[in-house]
């Protein structure tokens, strides 16, 4: 993002008749090996997220209707004498209502089907 900012302050500089003659050169070099370090960037960013994602499991796929377990989160609490290790880590079942995105779903309860609990990433 700040390559885009700067070659964008650098171009409007560059255009103007205004501007020393003498630094316009340099400035003209410098915007086209800033071009050339965004591209690199980017090239690269896109090597390593096809290095991380070869191995990467494939989202889940649910449908409306099917059961699930949400998974929970709870936290220690000395004071009533409850530890993380011993709670559920698992809660449910609940039914998948609608698929909000590729991998975020809304659930409901199965005593009551019609109202939504939430909405949960998978």
């Amino acid at each position: 993002m700040t390559y885009v900012i700067l070659s964008q302050v650098l171009s409007s500089v560059i255009l103007k008749d205004t501007f020393v003659p003498e630094i316009t050169p340099y400035l003209k070099k410098f915007s086209k090996f800033m071009a050339e370090f965004k591209e690199i960037a980017e090239m690269q960013q896109d090597l390593r997220k096809e290095c991380g994602d070869r191995k990467r499991r494939k989202a889940p796929n649910y449908f409306p209707g099917v059961r699930v377990f949400v998974t929970t989160h709870h936290l220690s609490n000395a004071a009533k004498g409850c530890a993380t290790k011993f709670m559920p880590k698992r809660d449910g079942p609940y039914i998948i209502l609608t698929q909000k995105s590729p991998t975020s779903y809304v659930i409901a309860n199965p005593g009551n089907p019609n109202e939504p609990m939430g909405t949960y990433h998978t």
